[in-house]
């Protein structure tokens, strides 16, 4: 209950947050016509004129709503990104700016990558082998591909696991930062036309809120690498298994007991057991 408690702020967090800094700015920058102070006592006293009119439970709601709305956009474009760029190394990039963008971008970090990479390989081997599937290396690279695609998409696999909360952790943490980080700009320009700075004012602070923003988007998405390599390393250990292994794991022991049903089986009954083939654990 704890950790669902806290999962549940997490999200919270995000979309309020998130949908309160884009409300403000927009309104600000479209409909305030620079008339709004950033001082306290108007502030409060702006907010008690305005629950008059709308109630402050709809106007949350509605807060929230717009929120989830962004960070589900964002969590939508960052899961592109990453299913373009989870086979990709930043240090193995040809170009600075291939490999700036790579180190953003990249789902998994080198070692993790690397561990998993070798993981995968020998999984297919060692199982791959129990059914005589083709061991050529362009079929080995497609099941690897398929190991990497998964590990972007562990969500439901993780259910009651205890890995589930850590995972959580990382990823809330990581659209936290990334989706603030996103509107700081968009923030800053709307305090400094509330502040009726001059234009010249408001776009050096938007500027300086850019400046800031490339390391907060940069943390955030730090956090979603962390997230995946977490799984990753897990993978690696021996702790976790992909669907892509799962289905090839499944396959091979439906191979296993064909193999036992033709060379142990006589007219339907076990030469061994005397039983059927459902009560033989493999």
């Amino acid at each position: 209950m704890p950790n669902a408690f806290l999962t549940g702020i997490r999200n919270l967090r995000s979309s309020f947050l998130s949908g309160a800094l884009l409300l403000a700015s927009f309104y600000i920058l479209l409909v305030g016509n620079g008339t709004l102070t950033i001082g306290l006592r108007a502030s409060a006293q702006y907010l008690i004129k305005f629950h008059s009119s709308v109630p402050l439970f709809l106007a949350a709601a509605f807060t929230y709503i717009t929120g989830s709305l962004y960070i589900t956009a964002l969590e939508g474009a960052v899961d592109w990104i990453h299913h373009k760029t989870v086979l990709l190394s930043a240090t193995e990039a040809r170009g600075w700016l291939r490999q700036v963008l790579l180190s953003f971008f990249c789902p998994l970090s080198d070692a993790s990558r690397h561990r998993l990479r070798i993981e995968a390989e020998s999984f297919y081997r060692k199982t791959g082998a129990n059914m005589g599937t083709d061991p050529s290396s362009q079929t080995i690279e497609t099941f690897v591909q398929g190991v990497f695609a998964d590990v972007l998409w562990m969500d439901g696999k993780l259910t009651g696991s205890p890995l589930r909360d850590a995972y959580n952790e990382f990823r809330a943490e990581g659209e936290f930062r990334l989706g603030i980080g996103l509107l700081l700009p968009l923030g800053a320009a709307a305090a400094g036309y509330s502040a009726m700075l001059g234009r010249a004012e408001v776009i050096l602070v938007t500027i300086l809120a850019v400046v800031i923003s490339i390391p907060t988007c940069k943390y955030g998405l730090y956090y979603y690498r962390r997230a995946h390599s977490f799984l990753a390393h897990h993978i690696a250990d021996g702790i976790l298994l992909t669907p892509s292994m799962e289905t090839l794991k499944r396959a091979a022991v439906a191979k296993a007991v064909v193999k036992y049903d033709i060379g142990c089986f006589v007219n339907g009954q076990s030469a061994i057991y005397g039983g059927n083939v459902d009560k033989i654990s493999i």
